[in-house]
């Protein structure tokens, strides 16, 4: 019996560490109007995991990506809700969030 105790947390244990530690996870995507460049929402993979209500999976904190398609980096911010998402402002090469056009 206790070795199975053992087992069980061991397992638990593991599953949490490797939860904390795993990638950032993809959210969603949006594609810029001229479709040269791509949004893309990222969270941490505990996020995932973690009860929330029903519709809340956007509100979960994380990072929005802007990206050429050949996956080149042009800006990131950090968000305290995925779905700002929607919010992005198109600029010609790159995309900006309202909340965050003073950086």
């Amino acid at each position: 019996m206790k070795y199975k105790r053992t087992i069980i947390w061991t397992s638990i244990l593991a599953a949490g560490c490797a939860a904390v530690f795993l990638p950032k996870s993809e959210h969603c995507r949006k594609s810029s109007p001229n479709g040269a460049q791509v949004a893309i929402a990222y969270s941490r993979a505990i996020w995932s995991i973690l009860p929330l209500f029903p519709g809340g999976g956007s509100d979960q904190p994380g990072w929005i990506r802007i990206e050429t398609l050949k996956g080149v980096k042009i800006a990131e911010y950090s968000v305290e809700m995925l779905s700002h998402i929607q919010d992005l402002r198109w600029d010609g090469e790159t995309a900006c969030l309202p909340q965050n056009e003073s950086e």
